[in-house]
């Protein structure tokens, strides 16, 4: 939202309507990234008619931080008493200048609900009067010249690279990636160009001006409020274009660089997501992501410094890439240093807690689901001791039940969790228990079992109790290629017909 290039700002305010946000303090994911980073947690409602009310003050463009001119921020969140920012301004990184907030208490949840309350609600909208409009169902003009692997898996806002071109997503195209420059120069009351800031080379005016920029076409611009008030330009205004450069070859090489590490800490925090990942492959992932980054920061610098931030701010990841630097200041208190964070050491979206002993069966059961091992009767009794199986088995009860399915395909004994046999497809569990039921097998007390499924047996559901409607996705496509068929061929076809299958 502070970002001084307006352009995506604008491209969500034509399609939605801002309902508020929030701005955490820098300390809300700590626990979870291992790092400090301010957070915005902003609302938004699609708007489907042009009777909405637009936030102005959100979409104005950003202003100048009062405090230090380096730092821009949105008006939506100025303000030293502004209810929405959930702490004070904090300036760090003193090289390029970055705001942060630092929290006031220590009940975020709390603060979090009460600025909620400002956040306006979602409008309800009459589906009758809402009217498609016939030309979304245009042609879709593919541009060839962008890498088939790039169109199908470049995410939104997010850098990518094939070679040594690298590729740019938005939410319009895939465009070959640029870099923001600027440029200023002097003019007058009406805007006439009089001369160039003695600060740019001739190469890089001769740059710009081989671009064509326009004030149409820029980034953003800027104009003075007030003249120069001395020197050789006294009595001009002095004129900022913020436009786009084509990127050099160290620069593609930095992005590429920046764009292995982001995939692999992706690579990192998603095979956390499962209770039982695989600890060999997540080190030899963790391995990866190490020697990326060192390679990177070896040849290109910290993450953090200013040039790598402004090639890669605009990638929707780039604050993830980041929280990876942990900063500090240098033992003088003058330089800022950064070093690697915890998430290079050992996981931190689910980190490893090893469980040694436990005081009780229904622990050792838990001990167990939670560390996605199932019923593992050998690890339970690693951390519980008891006489044998026998007795754990004993002493946890009805906590446990064999699985009927795999007892009756061939008489093997697995154990499940109580949640997970009266869970799933109960109608089927019925038939197998009631099968072995009448087989007269003693084994278990499978009548005590289909008591217990009996307790949670659904109702059975009929064609009346459906909510379906044209679009619906559990529906299968045959079904719909069958009614397109009857309906508007005035055909009879089964739902198995090669034509219905093909039917769109």
């Amino acid at each position: 939202m502070d970002k001084r290039t307006e352009n995506i700002l604008q491209d969500i305010r034509e399609t939605t309507e801002f309902l508020g946000g929030v701005r955490l303090p820098d300390t809300a994911f700590k626990a979870i990234a291992g790092t400090n980073v301010t957070t915005d947690m902003l609302f938004f409602q699609k708007h489907l008619d042009k009777g909405y009310v637009a936030d102005d003050l959100a979409f104005s463009g950003s202003i100048r931080y009062d405090k230090d001119d380096r730092i821009w921020l949105n008006p939506y969140f100025d303000g030293e008493y502004n209810r929405q920012v959930l702490g004070t301004y904090e300036v760090r990184n003193f090289n390029g200048g970055t705001l942060s907030v630092k929290g006031k208490t220590d009940n975020l949840i709390e603060s979090v609900q009460t600025a909620l309350e400002q956040v306006k609600a979602a409008r309800v909208i009459d589906r009758n009067e809402i009217i498609i409009n016939p030309n979304v169902l245009t042609k879709q003009i593919i541009d060839i010249s962008i890498p088939p692997e790039m169109r199908e898996n470049l995410g939104q806002y997010s850098f990518g690279y094939q070679d040594s071109t690298v590729y740019y997503r938005d939410n319009k195209c895939i465009r070959v990636g640029t870099k923001t420059e600027d440029i200023s120069y002097y003019v007058d009351e009406e805007g006439n160009f009089k001369a160039w800031d003695t600060k740019h080379s001739q190469k890089q005016i001769d740059r710009f001006n081989s671009l064509e920029v326009t004030d149409s076409t820029a980034l953003d611009v800027y104009v003075t409020e007030e003249t120069a008030k001395r020197g050789q330009f006294k009595g001009y205004f002095k004129k900022t274009v913020f436009y786009e450069a084509p990127l050099s070859d160290k620069e593609v090489a930095r992005i590429k660089g920046m764009v292995d590490i982001r995939n692999a800490y992706q690579e990192v925090i998603a095979i956390q997501r499962y209770y039982d990942y695989d600890k060999e492959k997540f080190n030899q992932l963790l391995g990866k992501l190490n020697h990326a980054y060192d390679s990177f920061v070896k040849r290109y610098g910290y993450l953090n410094s200013a040039v790598n931030r402004n090639l890669f701010d605009s990638d929707d990841k780039y604050s993830l890439l980041a929280s990876l630097e942990d900063e500090s200041l240098d033992p003088n208190g003058k330089t800022i240093i950064y070093t690697k964070s915890l998430a290079f050491e050992k996981a931190l979206v689910r980190p490893e807690k090893e469980v040694t002993e436990v005081s009780s069966a229904l622990d050792a059961l838990n001990s167990s689901l939670a560390d996605g091992r199932g019923v593992d009767l050998d690890y339970m009794m690693s951390i519980y001791h008891t006489d044998s199986k026998a007795t754990l088995i004993e002493e946890l009860g009805d906590a446990i039940i064999p699985d009927p399915e795999r007892y009756l395909q061939n008489g093997e004994v697995v154990y499940v969790a109580r949640q997970d046999f009266l869970s799933g497809d109960v109608m089927t569990k019925l038939e197998i228990v009631d099968l072995l039921i009448k087989q007269e097998n003693s084994d278990f007390p499978w009548q005590h079992y289909q008591d217990l499924l009996e307790e949670v047996r659904p109702q059975r559901v009929t064609l009346a109790d459906i909510d379906y409607r044209i679009g619906s996705r559990w529906i299968p496509l045959a079904v719909y290629g069958k009614f397109a068929q009857e309906t508007f061929m005035g055909k009879a076809f089964d739902l198995t017909d090669q034509e219905v299958a093909d039917s769109p």
